[in-house]
């Protein structure tokens, strides 16, 4: 295992490309993973992705904006999940390390188990 540190992490990553196997901490919401999957697998502009050289992958994530119903986007990101899966090995690694302080006040707290979103708030009580 080789630790870079930010910089040169991020010139092998983006420039080099000079991995077997790199490890990336996603910076969108987990529960929508379409940016996040564009900006690093998606082609442009007639060049491969940091990632991926897909052209199916693409026109998935190029046509994924334009579905408006709640059905059409599960259905389109199942697709995009399937390709994925077959052609890619991406292993989900989240080890949140969040702490909570609360008062007397709150009967119920629960981690939404994001941490861009922390609390669940259909689970608190106050």
């Amino acid at each position: 295992v080789k630790v870079l540190d930010s910089q040169s992490y991020y010139d092998t990553l983006w420039t080099k490309k000079d991995y077997d196997l790199i490890f990336y901490r996603t910076y969108s919401d987990a529960l929508m993973p379409y940016n996040f999957m564009s900006s690093v697998f998606k082609n442009n502009d007639g060049q491969p992705g940091v990632l991926a050289d897909d052209e199916t992958l693409t026109k998935q994530l190029d046509d994924f904006p334009s579905i408006v119903s709640k059905e059409g986007q599960q259905r389109s990101f199942d697709d995009i999940f399937k390709h994925f899966n077959q052609q890619y090995y991406g292993v989900p690694i989240a080890y949140p390390n969040e702490t909570f302080v609360v008062s007397d006040k709150v009967k119920q707290f629960k981690f939404s188990g994001l941490t861009d979103a922390p609390i669940d708030y259909k689970a608190l009580k106050v």
